[in-house]
């Protein structure tokens, strides 16, 4: 028996389709887009913190940009999120578990020939630029 892994059968099916680095295109407007979304995510979290009572401000952000870059390179978020108001800690908690799933939820495309398009997740290193995009306007505000 022979046991193949997923990406030799899509190497096999598409010998065109072989998985290399993702390229995004026009790289400062797609963060510019990217970072203007991440912002709008944002605004259902301060309106919760404020039913709560619990005013979010710069370091609860840059404690989930912190996290979220940590996540990015294989480490423990955790720690980043860590604050003594358990109150806050939730909110800061909730806000990465809700950004953390974006660079799968924005999908790019790839020709890879006439009749196939593969569609393909943000890459790693393309979301930490974004994050840090993101802080570099928070540091602006």
């Amino acid at each position: 028996m022979n046991i193949r892994s997923g990406t030799q059968q899509v190497e096999e099916l598409f010998p065109d389709a072989a998985p290399g680095k993702l390229e995004v295109k026009e790289q400062p407007a797609e963060i510019r887009r990217v970072v203007k979304r991440l912002r709008s995510l944002f605004a259902p979290h301060f309106e919760n913190a404020s039913r709560m009572e619990v005013l979010l401000g710069p370091d609860d952000l840059r404690a989930v940009i912190d996290a979220l870059l940590a996540e990015a390179d294989g480490l423990n978020p955790a720690s980043h999120l860590q604050c003594p108001e358990e109150l806050r800690l939730y909110l800061r908690q909730a806000i990465f578990d809700e950004l953390v799933g974006e660079p799968s939820n924005i999908l790019y495309t790839t020709q890879v020939n006439e009749e196939t398009v593969r569609y393909e997740s943000m890459p790693a290193d393309f979301w930490k630029q974004c994050l840090n995009a993101l802080r570099e306007k928070l540091d602006q505000a």
